[in-house]
């Protein structure tokens, strides 16, 4: 029993310490993000960030992880502990605003957990949709807040946003 305790343990602190270094790999990313001084520079360096990102987010757990050093990343989790979204923007050089955004979902009774990247795609789409929009079709924001909903065995969530969407007004989705 000592034995099995040790490994488990050890796996447990391994894992934690793989995602404070990833952690810490992904901060220096983000802060070459930040400091980009072009939208060029900007998009570079936000392919290399997004992908590691995303490579973090892929692994069990993620979804419990605090990820405290990112303080310009938004990690918003449900009441519920079955989802988690992870967002952020970018200004451009214009002051207009990109948003990117990957959601994390954990199926509890399955033990699984899934993550799916949304794509912005709002540039032409109603103001207000009357359907269930797929992941590419997602209404670029900085997200802060997941209302879930009970409808039957099925929970929906609800999610409240702000958007930069021009410089003189601002929309909360």
């Amino acid at each position: 029993i000592l034995f099995l305790g040790l490994i488990v343990s050890s796996v447990l602190y391994g894992q934690q310490v793989s995602f404070e270094e990833s952690e810490s790999d992904l901060l220096i990313l983000l802060d070459k993000l930040r400091s980009a001084e072009n939208n060029t520079e900007k998009e570079a360096a936000n392919k290399v960030f997004k992908a590691e990102l995303y490579k973090v987010l892929d692994q069990p757990g993620s979804i419990d992880y605090p990820f405290s050093k990112l303080t310009t990343v938004g990690f918003i989790d449900s009441p519920d502990k079955q989802m988690r979204i992870v967002n952020y923007n970018i200004e451009q050089d214009d002051l207009s605003q990109k948003y990117y955004c990957f959601v994390i979902y954990s199926d509890k009774r399955k033990k699984e957990q899934f993550v799916t990247e949304l794509k912005d795609n709002s540039f032409g789409m109603p103001t207000q949709p009357t359907e269930i929009l797929a992941s590419d079709q997602w209404y670029g924001a900085l997200y802060y807040k997941i209302i879930p909903v009970n409808k039957g065995s099925k929970t929906i969530y609800t999610v409240l946003g702000w958007d930069h969407y021009g410089p003189s007004s601002q929309l909360k989705l």
